[in-house]
């Protein structure tokens, strides 16, 4: 009788050895629906970004509907507890409503524990 998942790995990491790395957030600024809804709603301009407290990043927004990326470089080991991401939005480009439209916001994350087939 051979093993079900016999070509599989094992992962045998350690829990002290396990880690997640924010490496970036991907972000549409604005309302994107339509070219009228971007236009008049407010977008942000300088943003905060803080990873569990301890890892801050200002960046300055273009005021554009294109995907806008974000390189981070942070690293927790364990995973143990979650991983936080706050987004502080600092000022604004003026759009017709003052309310600060962001469509989207992608996070990259990449780790060491096995993902799966």
């Amino acid at each position: 009788m051979t093993a079900l998942c016999q070509d599989v790995p094992e992962w045998n990491i350690p829990e002290s050895e396990r880690c997640y790395a924010i490496t970036g957030l991907t972000i549409l600024n604005g309302d994107s629906r339509t070219e009228a809804r971007y236009a008049a709603g407010s977008r942000a301009r300088n943003i905060r970004i803080t990873i569990n407290g301890d890892c801050e990043k200002e960046v300055c927004l273009a005021d554009s509907s294109a995907p806008q990326l974000i390189e981070l470089a942070y690293r927790q080991t364990g995973i143990d507890r979650p991983v936080a991401i706050q987004i502080e939005v600092l000022d604004a480009y003026e759009g017709q409503c003052p309310d600060i439209y962001i469509t989207e916001i992608d996070v990259g994350i990449d780790s060491n524990l096995h993902q799966g087939i």
